[in-house]
């Protein structure tokens, strides 16, 4: 494969409230879109957006970096076979040894080229699934928003994700028992609390809620206390922010980490994530791909690899109806609570009114 035009779009997009990201309040997401077209005009998209408070990079860092990996993707010839994610594409890229949120976006964009040139959608070209929909968890970021949750429950979500705060936790706490009262039949319920609360308080939510729930994500920020947690409480924990910093044998050994939420723009890309999420299969963990608030671009890719990833799991890739505009002009459809993964995205389907090139 040959590739003969590389370009950069900058973008800024807006969301609709403020989120917490990290402790931080973030208004929005920026970062970049990469086209690369191939000999035969094919184009392909990738996006590389770093994330405040997890990412090493700047969109600085970034467009330096974007300048050097343009030259080698124009002076390389690049190899033909590399959809079954076993590791080619991290091979390939060694000596311009890319950022993580580059070496994403890359492999998002080459991807799903290759599926473009083979006409098939992007799951099959590493996964024989013949499934087309992928449920996905309702993101609710307020514990008080019952209305919300009854609409979410009433599209046809059967998981919910409900972000917890430190703040206020007594209240928080309230707010998920009237949760579990209302639907706790009708739904699973997944809580993240993003390494926000102190050990303590971890153990007085989860011994007041019970164990009726799938998993709690990163409730606090050390990991050798899990179980202890686990034993007071009986609630599974899931790790997302640890993952980067532990190898897959220490993880599996914590006793009460059951879960791992995969988002692979942190984790160095599709096809690191790919061997994290079969390793862990194979050592009795379960995997959630999730989103770091990618715009449409990056979340029809994210579906796509999570359907091959796990079919039946519900993914944490239900981010976008946060944001006031998308890069895609026709908004994801997700229908009774799956997202539908019949397409991939054409240049025809980008919103280039919010693009901007940048010149490398």
């Amino acid at each position: 494969m040959k590739i003969v035009g590389v370009k950069l779009f900058h973008y800024v997009l807006p969301f609709k409230i403020p989120v917490i990201i990290q402790e931080r309040k973030i208004q929005g997401r920026e970062g970049f879109l990469l086209e690369l077209k191939d000999s035969d005009g094919i184009c392909a998209y990738g996006e590389i957006a770093p994330l405040v408070g997890r990412s090493k990079e700047t969109l600085k860092t970034i467009l330096q970096e974007m300048k050097g990996v343009r030259n080698f993707l124009l002076q390389t010839q690049l190899p033909t076979h590399f959809g079954s994610l076993e590791g080619k594409l991290q091979k390939l890229f060694q000596p311009c040894r890319p950022s993580w949120d580059v070496q994403f976006g890359l492999e998002m964009a080459l991807l799903n080229m290759r599926a473009h040139q083979k006409k098939i959608p992007l799951f099959a070209t590493f996964s024989e699934t013949e499934k087309t929909f992928l449920p996905l968890n309702g993101l609710v970021l307020d514990t008080s928003s019952m209305k919300e949750i009854d609409s979410l429950i009433h599209q046809g979500y059967q998981t919910l994700k409900i972000k917890v705060r430190a703040q206020n936790l007594k209240q928080e706490i309230k707010n998920i028992l009237a949760i579990q009262r209302a639907y706790g039949e009708e739904v699973i319920l997944r809580l993240d609390a993003n390494q926000s609360l102190t050990f303590d308080q971890a153990i007085e939510l989860g011994k007041t809620i019970g164990p009726a729930i799938e998993y709690i994500e990163e409730p606090f920020a050390d990991i050798e206390r899990i179980p202890e947690f686990y034993e007071e409480t009986l609630i599974p924990v899931a790790l997302d922010e640890a993952l980067g910093q532990y190898e897959i044998s220490k993880i599996q050994s914590i006793s009460g980490v059951e879960v791992l939420v995969v988002k692979p723009s942190t984790l160095g890309g599709l096809e690191a994530s790919w061997q994290l999420a079969q390793q862990a299969r194979g050592r009795g963990l379960h995997v959630v791909i999730s989103s770091s608030f990618e715009s449409g671009v990056g979340l029809l890719t994210l579906g796509h690899f999570a359907l091959g990833v796990s079919r039946t799991t519900a993914a944490g890739l239900d981010t976008l109806k946060y944001f006031e505009k998308d890069l895609l002009k026709k908004t994801l459809t997700i229908m009774h609570g799956n997202l539908d993964l019949h397409s991939t995205v054409h240049t025809e389907d980008l919103n280039f009114d919010l693009l901007e090139e940048v010149q490398l």
